[in-house]
């Protein structure tokens, strides 16, 4: 997925894949239950990521190369990932070694901290989108019941 240019409107990543260095307006996916979804701004470029067992490795740490051969090490440092992962279920202890998997590899690429968005206990799972036109990445919420709720998590 190397250098993956888009001409459209939005871009749709499903589970177990990532789409690097993507020009586009919007970059999204829906519906993070119990996966991780990684989302990176860096100018006009857009990087994101949804995976289900990532401490596992394999395809999630293309993804990583991926971050580490299009941005520079000297701009890392001032980019905060957005780190999401929906409801913690009956696979805890597997998704929090995945939580602790993303998190260290970002920190040894040299990226800024994370800006974590964990579904809470009463959450039932998450959106993630990057926009270009607005530079910003945004987290949408849905509690299992109320109402949802987004959150302007960086601005690149």
């Amino acid at each position: 997925m190397t250098n993956c240019i888009a001409t459209t409107y939005e871009l749709q990543v499903e589970q177990w894949q990532y789409k690097a260095n993507v020009s586009c307006r919007i970059l999204y996916k829906e519906g993070l239950g119990s996966c991780i979804g990684i989302a990176v701004g860096y100018g006009n470029k857009l990087f994101l990521c949804h995976f289900p067992n990532a401490s596992y490795g394999g395809a999630i740490d293309d993804f990583f190369a991926e971050l580490e051969s299009n941005i520079p090490d000297t701009n890392r440092l001032f980019i905060r990932p957005v780190v999401t992962g929906g409801q913690l279920g009956r696979e805890t202890t597997d998704m929090g070694q995945d939580r602790d998997y993303v998190l260290d590899k970002l920190i040894s690429l040299g990226f800024g901290k994370p800006h974590l968005c964990w579904c809470g206990p009463k959450d039932f799972c998450q959106d993630l989108s990057l926009d270009t036109t607005v530079a910003e990445i945004k987290v949408t919420t849905y509690p299992k019941a109320g109402s949802t709720l987004t959150e302007n998590a960086f601005s690149f």
